[in-house]
């Protein structure tokens, strides 16, 4: 949701780039802890915000984290499942 209203801002603003902070401000006002440095090391931090907010995060993470995943299996699948130019043929039949 954020990275759609960046988007629309980037354009009304004219600004090449908006960065999205996501949490940070709460982490800084200390409203919030920060994962242990090895989670944040070991890229895991998310699942810490997780265990501290499960209510509000896990089905973010279920989510927005399940599409990715999806979109990720479809594109194997057809990349390293389908037998090359097989799917090429089905795309240009969809098109016609």
């Amino acid at each position: 949701m954020k990275e759609r209203l960046a988007d629309e801002l980037k354009e009304q603003l004219g600004a090449r780039v908006i960065q999205g902070v996501g949490g940070s401000f709460d982490v800084m006002a200390g409203m919030v802890k920060r994962a242990p440095r090895w989670m944040q090391r070991c890229g895991i931090e998310w699942l810490y915000r997780v265990i501290q907010e499960p209510r509000r995060m896990f089905w973010r993470y279920v989510k927005t984290n399940g599409a990715c995943l999806w979109v990720f299996c479809k594109a194997f699948v057809k990349r390293w499942c389908i037998p090359r130019g097989q799917h090429r043929t089905e795309q240009t039949a969809e098109k016609l």
